[in-house]
């Protein structure tokens, strides 16, 4: 058993044996989402499928912009200080 530490996985396998909800999704504390993101995920959500994110990094700069922002606005793909920028292209067709 482990003491202490961060224990995510532990965290995340009682909430899908304690919830009564039909679909779950699990989201890091460290993540803003697009504002489309729950909606996308619900419109390709399928029985026995499952679907994962892509997150975009942030530079510090860009982060503290974001989490001024009232609205939220995402980034631009063009925008300096991005990593793992093709993720920033929202897609769900391709999804």
């Amino acid at each position: 058993m482990m003491i202490g530490g961060i224990r995510q996985a532990r965290i995340k396998n009682l909430a899908v044996r304690y919830s009564h909800a039909q679909y779950l999704i699990f989201i890091d504390h460290d993540v803003v989402l697009h504002p489309e993101f729950i909606a996308d995920h619900l419109a390709m959500a399928k029985e026995n499928v499952f679907l994962q994110g892509k997150r975009v990094f942030l530079s510090e700069y860009l982060t503290e912009g974001c989490l001024v922002d009232t609205p939220f606005s995402p980034p631009s793909p063009f925008s300096r200080g991005l990593n793992n920028r093709k993720n920033t292209f929202r897609c769900p067709a391709l999804g």
